[in-house]
């Protein structure tokens, strides 16, 4: 990271301001960390341009910086750093049964006899076996080490044998509710686990990671989202320990975005740690990290068949339960008594819910609440918001909640979501970013890594063009505008943050947080807008890519 301290003027290339009005301008100056002028070339110069660095963008584009709305910062760095990759394309390359197995096989090879092996982003309908791997498939890997690999969707896994013994999964051992321990006809665990109350059971196993590792999984996560345009990520499921790590990691430097805190609800000593619970509130001193809203779930994934859908799903692979909707996390009793707790104690709340059944529920708990204890300016969000239907939305509207959509599933799972889970019919609206847009409502897209790399503009790609992987158009009518798509990842997701009033718009006063792109993702072909090369990520007036 460099910083220069003399003020700066960039001037040649359009500046894309994102503010209200959407301009765009011909220079803009900042000063130390923060946004001095913006307006036309010779206006800035005039004003800003003595004892000034001029920067030359030579017909390259300057935007706000990308503003991650939803991920998992910490550990997309940890796994990316010490977790076996069993990615299938796009992302990977694995495409059977044996090619999986395979790296396993290898990466036993290198580890200590009885020492567990991860690994993560296995997609069973992108192997050609069309299933999960099975603890018999694993067991050809190893039976010298327990092995526990977490699905694509984050809300399933595999393990081996030797993990289900050391897990103490047997034929006795019940599911919890909103999980499913996946048995045979015999009654024996197959080593499939659905849902993260069955994922828990076994990951309480596992061994912990270091603070060195943690600590390195940080540098290479700053890494990895600075190169895509970032200045502000999030920690979207923050847990015991993540606060100090966070802490300690910007202590020694060693983050490039600022970062924003979603605190899981579930441990309620560590919320008596934050300071506020107020959105958008700073952590540090040097606005590097900032409170966000309480995390909840209300089920799991639709390509885990853990989405929890008013309707069943369109057709069930080998070893899901047909005829089933899916699973919600709480009963919706108890989801309505914490939603209703954190908001009277003054929370922004965030639900993760991606089926239309658990939308339903979590509205109902948001206007229960709100009924109960009004409050102004609540800015509630439900996370993936994926099958939300549009009389939804309607109340959503009312309510003032925001939807944060993973448009990214359009592009990755869209094909197999119309193929397998869904149908064409409710495929077709799969994240409707345009149901928003026709409210006027504020709505942001994420990536939610490490379920996908961290990619902003791939994001804005989709949400603009609705492409698959597979080329198929899924749902032609809720494309946007590529301006509505660059506000999903600028100033609405600034404002979901609660700090429109420092980021996501270039504006005099605000923090001097950039992007410079190669090319005008006004002008070029949508098409194109996600091969856009990233040429510079400025954060607080360092460059930090």
């Amino acid at each position: 990271m460099t910083r220069d301290v003399h003020r700066r003027v960039f001037v040649n290339g359009p500046v894309i301001t994102m503010d209200e009005a959407f301009s765009v301008k011909e220079a803009l100056a900042i000063e130390g960390t923060h946004i001095r002028g913006v307006g036309d070339k010779e206006e800035i110069l005039f004003l800003f341009g003595k004892d000034s660095k001029i920067i030359d963008l030579q017909g390259r584009t300057l935007l706000p910086g990308f503003i991650d709305t939803h991920s998992h910062f910490l550990r997309a760095g940890l796994y990316d750093s010490f977790v076996v990759n069993l990615s299938s394309p796009p992302v990977g390359k694995v495409l059977c049964m044996k090619e999986l197995v395979e790296i396993l096989k290898k990466t036993s090879q290198d580890t200590p006899e009885g020492k567990w092996i991860i690994g993560y982003l296995y997609d069973d309908t992108l192997l050609a076996e069309k299933r999960h791997p099975l603890a018999s498939d694993l067991d050809k890997a190893s039976k010298r080490h327990p092995i526990f690999i977490r699905h694509v969707s984050g809300h399933m896994a595999a393990l081996n044998s030797r993990a289900l013994e050391k897990a103490s999964i047997t034929r006795d051992t019940f599911s919890p509710l909103g999980g499913l321990i996946c048995k045979d006809s015999e009654g024996k665990p197959t080593g499939v686990l659905q849902g993260e109350p069955a994922l828990f059971i076994a990951e309480d196993k596992l061994p912990e990671w270091t603070k060195h590792q943690w600590l390195y999984g940080a540098q290479n996560a700053s890494d990895m989202y600075s190169a895509k345009g970032v200045t502000t990520a999030q920690e979207g499921d923050s847990y015991p320990g993540d606060l100090d790590l966070l802490l300690e990691a910007n202590l020694q430097e060693l983050l490039k975005p600022r970062i924003q805190l979603f605190p899981n609800w579930r441990f309620p000593d560590e919320l008596k740690k934050y300071p506020s619970s107020a959105k958008g509130s700073p952590l540090t001193g040097d606005l590097m990290l900032s409170l966000g809203a309480v995390k909840m779930y209300q089920d799991g994934s639709i390509q885990g068949y853990t989405g929890y859908l008013s309707k069943p799903y369109h057709t069930y692979l080998p070893g899901t339960e047909k005829g089933s909707l899916g699973k919600p996390r709480n009963e919706p009793d108890q989801l309505n008594l914490m939603i209703d707790q954190a908001h009277q104690q003054g929370w922004q709340i965030a639900v993760h819910a991606n089926g239309d059944q658990a939308i339903e529920e979590v509205i109902n708990a948001f206007e229960m609440a709100q009924n109960n204890f009004p409050r102004k300016d609540t800015r509630h969000i439900i996370i993936h918001c994926q099958t939300v239907r549009e009389d939804q939305m309607d109340r959503m509207k009312r309510l003032n909640m925001i939807p944060s959509f993973f448009t990214a599933h359009v592009y990755y799972w869209g094909d197999r979501h119309r193929e397998i889970f869904l149908g064409p019919e409710r495929a077709e609206r799969i994240d409707p970013c345009k149901s928003a847009v026709d409210r006027q409502m504020p709505f942001t897209c994420h990536n939610d890594t490490s379920i996908t790399p961290i990619d902003p503009l791939l994001s804005v790609w989709t949400a603009v063009n609705r492409l698959t992987y597979g080329g198929y158009c899924l749902g032609e009518k809720f494309r946007v505008s590529v301006k509505e798509a660059l506000r999903s990842v600028t100033s609405y997701a600034a404002f979901q943050f609660g700090e429109e009033h420092i980021k996501g718009s270039l504006e005099v006063g605000k923090l001097a947080d950039l992007v410079i792109l190669e090319e005008n993702p006004l002008e070029i072909a949508t098409e194109d807008i996600k091969d856009i090369a990233i040429s510079e990520t400025i954060r607080g007036g360092e460059r930090i890519y």
